[in-house]
Parts: C-alpha cells; structure tokens; sequence
C-alpha cells in the first residue's frame, strides 16, 4: 500500500481555501445582514409615512365633520361651551385614526400684527408673560415688514416655537398659543377674552380700560355689549378703540391630536367657523 505524505505545501494551500471559504462566508453574511437590516429599515420609512399620510388625511377630513359643533341653536355646541368655560374638548374617529380636539376662541387673544413697533410689540408681550405665567425669555419680535399680517409663523415673534403651543396631558400649564395669535385682522373679540389680554391690548390708549369695558359683558357672553361699552369711553378715544375691538369673529383654534395604533401627533389648526369651516392656518407640533 502507497501511502500519500502530506507536504508542507499542501497544508499551506488547504488553509489558505480554508481562510477564503471563511472570508466568503463572512462576506455573503454581511451582505446579508446588511440587505436584512436595509430591508427592515425601508419598510419601517414606509410604514411611518404611511402613518403620516394616515395622519395628515384624517387633518383634512376635519373641517369636514366639524361644521355642526358650531350650530349656535344647540346649547351643547362649542360657541356656548366656549362661553362657559373659555374651551371645549371634543372626541371622534375618521377611519383608523382617533382625534382629540381641544378648542379656544382664537379671536379673543392677542395679535402682536395690531402694532406698528416691535418695541411697543415686545412690551406687551412682557406684560402678557407677567399676567398669564408665561416664559418672558422666549419673546424675540423680529424686524416688522411692511405687510398686513407682517409675523405669519410664532418663530418670527418668539426664538423658537417649541415652547409657544399647549400639548395635550400637559396639565394646566400655561402656553403662548392659547393667548396669542397671528391670524385675523388684529380686532381683538370681547365676547370671550381674558381681562388681563384686554387689559394689555388696550393699555396703551388708557390703562384699565379693559376691565372697564368688561363690567357690561353680560354673564352668559351670548350678547353682543360693545356699543353699550363704548357710549361710556371718552370721545377722544372711543374710535380708536372701536378699531381694535369686535363683538365675536368665530375664528377658533384647534389643538389637535391624531392617534393610529399608539402613534400620536399633536397640529396646531385655525379655523374659521361660519357656515363652512375653512383652515386659515395648520402646522405640525409633534413628530
């Protein structure tokens, strides 16, 4: 019997196939985890723009099944509940998505847009801070321009949005947005302001008149007092006060909640509230 001797050279080559059988199988896993995990990957991006689309849909379809909470003929509707309780909170489903809408009359805050000076504009906005509890850090008036609504987007009065919106769960912490908006024509409504919002809009003119003109609202607010208040204002300044005040604008602010399978987003929405509800502005709060 022959017996084959193993040389050294035949040992070398086996190991080297072997260390390249090895490379390869290293490789190809690689590959494979790599395609794995890329895979895993584009299907969680498309799963979340799914849900963003789901999300955004259900934000359209809103305005569309909202008209009837603002029927003034039922003592349930948001106007009375808003003249009540300053807020009204409602609940409702659109295909997959549940919503929770937290309502306020957005009319009845304050519109840094009414003034002329960024000065004037960031004084107010100090006083405001003071009275309602809010962060006077935060306030950062940009450059007016010469525009009707020169500010479109908090981030151009306040460095920074993140701490201008109320989120939901958030207790009863204060937030700029529930006193302060952009939108409009920069009247402020009396049927549901804040003293204090008055108060700072027209301090300015003559301090305290706000409170002044607030001792004829009526209890209920379903009453429109404004001349009734005016006939006692000064005649030197009766008209300039006419200007910046308006019974009620049904305009209102939506903070919005949408939730798909655990996933929630928070938008910011306003709208006008006449016989058809139209979005006058919406952005995102939550990602």
């Amino acid at each position: 019997m022959t017996h084959r001797r193993h040389t050294p050279t035949g040992f070398r080559r086996r190991g080297v196939a072997l260390l390249v059988t090895l490379l390869v199988v290293v490789l190809l896993l690689a590959i494979v985890s790599r395609l794995t995990t890329a895979t895993a990957t584009q299907a969680l991006i498309e799963s979340r723009r799914q849900q963003t689309l789901q999300h955004e849909l259900a934000l359209d379809g809103l305005p569309l099944v909202i008209g009837e909470w603002f029927a003034p003929e039922s003592v349930d509707s948001v106007p009375h509940e808003l003249d009540r309780q300053g807020f009204a909170d409602r609940e409702l489903t659109l295909g997959p998505v549940g919503l929770r809408v937290r309502v306020r009359d957005d009319a009845a805050k304050l519109n840094p847009n009414r003034f002329a000076d960024p000065q004037i504009i960031e004084h107010k906005l100090g006083l405001l801070a003071t009275r309602a509890g809010l962060d006077p850090t935060v306030i950062a008036p940009a450059p007016l321009k010469t525009d009707k609504q020169p500010y479109r987007t908090f981030g151009q009065v306040f460095c920074g949005e993140a701490a201008v919106f109320a989120l939901f769960d958030a207790g009863s912490s204060p937030a700029w947005s529930n006193v302060l908006t952009l939108w409009g024509d920069g009247r402020v409504a009396v049927r549901r302001v804040d003293d204090a919002v008055l108060d700072i809009a027209l301090e300015d003119l003559k301090p305290g008149l706000g409170r002044e003109l607030l001792k004829h609202r009526p209890a209920d607010r379903s009453t429109d007092f404004l001349e009734e208040a005016l006939a006692e204002v000064a005649s030197d300044l009766r008209e300039k006060v006419h200007q910046r005040l308006v019974f009620d604008a049904r305009r209102y602010s939506l903070d919005v909640e949408t939730v798909i399978r655990g996933d929630k987003r928070q938008w910011y929405v306003v709208v006008s509230g006449g016989d058809d509800v139209t979005v006058v502005h919406r952005r995102a709060k939550t990602w």
